[in-house]
């Protein structure tokens, strides 16, 4: 490929926590190389789970992607719209690419179900397996349950009114 890095991540970040000084950087930079160089602090990092570690990551990139849709949209949208968007669209995506979750991990069949058991079942795994439904519930749900802002009307990244 060609040797252009666009740093997308850093746009995701700025945009969550609405922190864009050098300073935050800095510090960043020096704790990278700080786990670089010494390894007992870096095996903390790596003990991490995997599973942790692609849910921020999926929750981050589908920020840059509101990020992206926040600039070509007329509307402006506000902090909490954002982390609703972003996480309805990270959830729909990872139902989108692991279809079967729902009935491998979810709810494993018995045999043994009724019939009204055995359509409950059928009809909840059928909901969580498709990834409109999912992440129209999941948007439907953090808008009833997330307080608005105080500062609803101002726009997240200039302070000003929109």
């Amino acid at each position: 490929s060609l040797p252009i890095t666009t740093l997308s991540q850093n746009n995701g970040v700025i945009a969550l926590t609405r922190c864009a000084n050098k300073r935050a950087g800095y510090c960043a930079c020096m704790w990278l190389t700080t786990f670089g160089l010494f390894a007992k602090l870096s095996a903390i990092v790596a003990s991490i789970p995997d599973c942790v570690l692609g849910g921020m990551t999926t929750f981050l990139f589908a920020n840059i992607i509101l990020s992206g849709v926040r600039v070509m949209g007329k509307e402006k949208m506000a902090r909490r719209d954002r982390f609703v968007c972003a996480a309805a669209l990270g959830v729909g995506v990872g139902v989108a690419i692991v279809p079967g979750w729902a009935s491998n991990a979810l709810w494993m069949s018995s045999g043994d179900e009724s019939g009204a058991a055995a359509l409950a079942r059928k009809t909840i795994v059928i909901m969580l397996s498709t990834p409109y439904c999912i992440g129209t519930l999941l948007a439907i749900t953090l808008n009833l349950i997330i307080p608005l802002d105080l500062e609803e009307g101002l726009d997240d990244m200039s302070g000003r009114p929109c």
